[in-house]
């Protein structure tokens, strides 16, 4: 038994001298390492149980969840898919100022979060983009023709799955895996945009409406089916404000909903904000499409490629307000008519 002070029961001068050196720098050690990865205390070097893959290559990492704030699973139906995807770049930096900026893809109808991740590209034209946020990519009904959005139609759900995913990413395995990319002490979520194609236009309502975090900007691929009214007075709140205060919306769109955009277009004009049209790929410059807080983009696309095989997702980012730390030449003659790249 160690010697022990008979009114405190706390080791005694004995029991710390046996301590000894090596005692004393183990427990130094695990006090540092608890404290290495940021304020909170996330130091468990266990794999955490609602982290179920993670994918390496050389441009970052990829974080597969199971969240209780997704929006299914755990009790909330009919799907039980409770997946979110989170992807973080290999040039990613966490800033200065600890928030990390955050870009929401949902997917279409009859789809998957891996699917609308691998088939739009979304990892590869982020990383092309070279933005410093990260993509998280909620699974929404699974391969269904629904445009439901579960949690995520709930007053506050965006906001709750977004705090969750920061708590999970902070944690010290997961900082691990992301070594110079590590969002270990963060501050939540700064800048965000989100991103939808096709069906998942609804969930994205749903979020500017009432998702409890304010989305600065929506990105539309072929998936203005509805909601104009919510997109119009989403935009309205900020029409006028620069920079990263502002509200901006990008819609791509072939024939299928075309009258939606225009119907929209018409609205945001009338009410004074600044908006651009393109009809022909590649009319507006890379200046005008940075510079609105409207832009609509005809495109002759199939329904399913829009996302990605014009790198219109890439030059949303490109166009955006997010924080670039890593040089670019997209801004080359900016003023000219650009180049449109094809993505295979």
């Amino acid at each position: 038994m160690p010697a022990t002070s008979s009114k405190t029961g706390v080791a005694g001068p004995a029991a710390a001298n046996r301590l000894g050196r090596r005692g004393f720098v183990a427990a130094f050690g695990a006090l540092a390492s608890a404290l290495t990865f940021g304020h909170e205390v996330l130091a468990d070097p266990k794999k955490p149980k609602k982290l179920k893959r993670v994918e390496k290559d050389d441009n970052g990492v990829t974080l597969t969840f199971e969240l209780d704030n997704a929006p299914y699973g755990n009790g909330k139906g009919p799907w039980k898919d409770n997946t979110v995807i989170v992807y973080v770049p290999a040039y990613y930096r966490l800033p200065k100022g600890r928030q990390v900026d955050t870009l929401v893809h949902f997917h279409g109808h009859n789809a998957s979060a891996r699917l609308g991740l691998e088939g739009g590209r979304l990892r590869e034209q982020l990383f092309d983009s070279k933005q410093n946020c990260i993509l998280v990519v909620p699974q929404g009904p699974k391969r269904a023709t629904s445009s439901e959005g579960g949690r995520l139609d709930e007053s506050g759900g965006l906001n709750r799955l977004l705090d969750e995913v920061m708590r999970e990413i902070k944690r010290h395995y997961v900082g691990l895996q992301l070594e110079k990319s590590s969002v270990a002490g963060n501050k939540g979520v700064g800048y965000l945009a989100l991103s939808a194609h096709s069906g998942g236009y609804k969930v994205a309502a749903k979020c500017c409406q009432h998702g409890g975090v304010n989305v600065n900007e929506v990105y539309l691929f072929d998936a203005l089916y509805g909601e104009e009214k919510t997109f119009e007075r989403w935009l309205l709140k900020k029409k006028g404000v620069k920079g990263r205060g502002r509200h901006k919306i990008m819609s791509h769109y072939t024939a299928g909903c075309k009258q939606n955009n225009m119907d929209l277009l018409d609205a945001l004009q009338r009410r004074g904000a600044k908006c651009y049209h393109e009809k022909k790929p590649g009319d507006l410059t890379r200046a005008q499409l940075s510079k609105g807080e409207a832009v609509f983009i005809h495109t002759p696309q199939q329904h399913g490629a829009v996302t990605f095989s014009y790198n219109n997702l890439r030059d949303c980012l490109f166009a955006s307000s997010f924080r670039r730390f890593v040089k670019s030449d997209w801004f080359k003659n900016k003023k000219k008519k650009r180049k449109i790249d094809r993505r295979g």
